[in-house]
């Protein structure tokens, strides 16, 4: 999925359903997707003792959108 279509998905869900969290996961190695998702803002969630053995044995990084979060100057405004 590109990064327009991903800030579109996004708006569609927040203007019409309310949705201000977004959640995605990918691998570790996925370098293209982690840099879309860190160009749209999303941030790697923080990770308790459970979480960060369930990572390092699969190599999965969940992120987070929160639009409360995102800045004036962001694609979304």
């Amino acid at each position: 999925m590109g990064t327009k279509i991903m800030l579109h998905a996004i708006d569609v869900a927040y203007r019409n359903l309310g949705i201000t969290t977004f959640h995605a996961e990918t691998h570790e190695n996925n370098k293209r997707v982690r840099r879309m998702l860190e160009k749209i803002d999303f941030k790697v969630m923080d990770w308790n003792k459970t979480e960060q053995q369930f990572r390092a044995s699969n190599g999965t990084i969940m992120y987070r959108l929160m639009l409360e979060e995102v800045s004036e100057c962001h694609p979304l405004n």
